[in-house]
C-alpha cells in the first residue's frame, strides 16, 4: 500500500515492493527487538522509495505550470463531499500530481514526516518543501472541486 501511494504505475510499485522485501530480508539481522517491527519495515520502505526516486528523477525540480484554470461549475455551495468521496478517485488524483509534489504530499501529509525530515532526506531547502506541499494541496483541492462540482468559496477576513 505504501508503494501504491508513491507510484502511478502498479508495475513500478510492485518492483519497488520486491526491492523493499529484499532489503528487509537482507537486513533482518540488524533489527533490534526493542523497536517496533512495523516501524522498522516502514522506514526501510520509505527510504527505498526515496532512493529510487532520486535514482530515476532527471531534473531535481519540475514545476508544472498550468495556464488558465477551468472555470468552476456553479453548483450548490453547501455540497458535502466528505461522506461520498471515493478513495480510489482520491488516490488517482494524488497519482496525477508531479512526482516531486506527490512524494512530498505522501511523506508529509499521509506518512507523517515533518517538513524538516523530508527536507533533510531529499536534500532540499525547507521553504521548497513547504511550497511543494502547498502546491500539491492546492492542486488536489482544485481536482476535488472539479470532480464534485463544488463552487469555490471566497472568504473575507
Amino acid at each position: 500500500s505504501i508503494c501504491l501511494r508513491y507510484y502511478k504505475d502498479s508495475d513500478e510499485a510492485k518492483s519497488t515492493a520486491n526491492l523493499i522485501f529484499y532489503k528487509i530480508l537482507k537486513g533482518i539481522a540488524g533489527y533490534k527487538e526493542s523497536n517496533s517491527f512495523k516501524a522498522w519495515i516502514r522506514r526501510i520502505a520509505t527510504n527505498t522509495i526515496i532512493d529510487e526516486y532520486r535514482k530515476n528523477v532527471k531534473f531535481k525540480f519540475h514545476i508544472e505550470l498550468r495556464e488558465g484554470l477551468e472555470e468552476q461549475n456553479d453548483k450548490e455551495d453547501g455540497y458535502n463531499f466528505e461522506s461520498e468521496i471515493d478513495i480510489e478517485v482520491l488516490r488517482e488524483m494524488i497519482n496525477q500530481l508531479p512526482s516531486n509534489q506527490r512524494l512530498a504530499f505522501n511523506m508529509i501529509v499521509i506518512d507523517g514526516y515533518s517538513y524538516q525530515e523530508f527536507a533533510d532526506l531529499n536534500e532540499l531547502n525547507l521553504s521548497t518543501v513547504k511550497w511543494l506541499v502547498f502546491a500539491s494541496r492546492k492542486a488536489l483541492q482544485e481536482k476535488i472541486n472539479n470532480v464534485y462540482n463544488i463552487k469555490k468559496r471566497h472568504y473575507v477576513k
